[in-house]
């Protein structure tokens, strides 16, 4: 194996060694960079010397205080230099130039910060031989005061805090609050409105960080009265009576609901950009009173009656058309006297047909009928009497009693009767008449009775045979 040599010339090592010097101190500049961009100096790099910067924060500790001027002074080298704080409340000095040697670690260094209403901050830190060293400040002192100053235009008033010049502390929140005149609307603040909350509330708040002139803008108003007939809802502005400036135009949105879909807007729709769009725009030159209308996509119809008695107040009586599926509310009313029973007819979705306040769901076209029935008895019909001289008399039924049944008596058993042995008179005696007894009906008795004499009679008559 052979080994190739190089030989080099004094001058190649010369320019090599340089071009790797070269790198190196790219590479040193390039980090320095970096490291100023972490501390958030993002400052250009500067000259040699001992770097020192940081924040300004206003009395609250968390807003920056720009163009505040910052000096930092080396006690041991006497040095002195100043920088004003940017709009993000930052600084940065380099102190060992001009002929000053840099601080060293362990000299003292003292930062006064001066803004110009007055507030200060001087403190005193020790140098830690790192450049740039991080030094952040804090005003104190009285905070500085601002002036608002508020007016209005035609129409209206403002009453909190009022209107003129009012003066409040740095970073107070002031309330404001715009009322309309009768026929005028509250349009929005204008002027220094930077840090109101919202322009275009007449209830709202303006934070107080310099001095501030604003104006409350009230125009004539004009209302929009907006409903709907059922299967949909207006979703935008909504429904009900809204105020506007005059000539304002206004989004309307119209939503149906499932199973039916938009028709038009009816009322006063001059100004109605569309008429059939269920999304269209109104201009508002005057009071305007409009209506969504919907209709079923596929009808179905529900016929409703009554009977005598009572009627049907939810949804009515007579035929009403809905969609398919769509649930609705029945209620029926009985009059004085009279109950509600039942619904009759197509019933098959009906909730509960024995209740006066149910539902109706709709898969078809239904007739239905709410019956009542009388609570009161019926009152007779009167007759009437025709007198001699008198004329005709009204005279008042009297009611026929029912009679109630008579129990029927429990039968007493009758004891049977026990046959009489027979009693042989003698020969010679001649029976007693025996007296001849009423007619009656016989009885059970009886019979017993009078067999026992037919055998007695029979005995005797055997006996004088013989």
């Amino acid at each position: 194996m052979k080994t190739k040599v190089i030989h080099m010339t004094k001058t190649e090592i010369y320019k090599g060694g340089k071009r790797e010097m070269e790198k190196r101190l790219k590479n040193i500049v390039v980090s320095a960079v970096v490291f100023s961009v972490l501390f958030g100096l993002m400052m250009p790099v500067q000259a040699p010397g001992y770097a020192v910067g940081g924040w300004v924060y206003d009395t609250d500790g968390t807003t920056p205080a720009a163009d505040v001027n910052v000096t930092v002074t080396c006690i041991e080298t006497t040095e002195s230099l100043s920088d004003l704080t940017d709009a993000e409340g930052r600084y940065l000095v380099t102190l060992g130039g001009g002929g000053y040697d840099p601080p060293s670690p362990g000299d003292t260094l003292r930062l006064f910060a001066d803004a110009s209403d007055g507030r200060t901050n001087t403190t005193e830190v020790t140098a830690t031989g790192t450049s740039p060293q991080l030094v952040n400040l804090t005003l104190q002192g009285p905070a500085p005061e601002y002036n608002l100053t508020i007016s209005s235009t035609d129409g209206g008033t403002v009453t909190d805090p009022g209107e003129g010049t009012f003066t409040r502390d740095a970073g107070t929140v002031v309330n404001l609050k715009a009322v309309p005149d009768a026929g005028y609307v509250f349009v929005r603040w204008t002027g220094n409105v930077s840090t109101i909350a919202d322009v275009y509330a007449k209830d709202t708040t303006i934070t107080m960080n310099g001095n501030y002139t604003i104006t409350a803008n009230f125009e004539p108003k004009t209302e929009l009265t907006i409903s709907s007939t059922r299967g949909g809802s207006v979703t935008a502005p909504g429904e009900g009576t809204f105020a506007y400036p005059k000539d304002s135009e206004v989004a309307l949105v119209a939503e149906p609901n499932s199973g039916y879909k938009f028709v038009n807007w009816t009322g006063d729709v001059s100004t109605i950009y569309n008429v059939s769009a269920n999304e269209t725009t109104i201009t508002m030159e005057d009071n305007y009173t409009i209506q969504a209308n919907f209709e079923p996509i596929i009808p179905l119809y529900l016929t409703i009656t009554s009977t005598t008695g009572g009627s049907v107040t939810e949804p009515g009586e007579g035929t009403f058309t809905y969609a398919e599926d769509e649930v609705v509310n029945l209620k029926a009313v009985p009059d004085a006297g009279y109950v509600f029973v039942d619904w009759t007819g197509d019933v098959s979705t009906i909730a509960n047909v024995d209740a006066k306040d149910t539902t109706i769901t709709m898969y078809g076209n239904y007739t239905i009928t709410a019956n009542f029935e009388s609570t009161s008895t019926p009152t007779p019909t009167p007759s009437y009497i025709y007198g001699g001289g008198a004329g005709r008399v009204r005279a008042t039924p009297t009611p026929t009693p029912i009679a109630t049944p008579t129990p029927a008596p429990t039968p007493t058993p009758t004891p049977l009767v026990e046959k009489p042995t027979p009693t042989i008179p003698p020969a010679t005696a001649t029976p007693e008449p025996t007296p001849t007894p009423t007619p009656a009906e016989p009885g059970f008795e009886a019979v017993f009775a009078i067999a026992g004499l037919l055998a007695v009679a029979y005995l005797v008559l055997r006996r004088r045979k013989r």
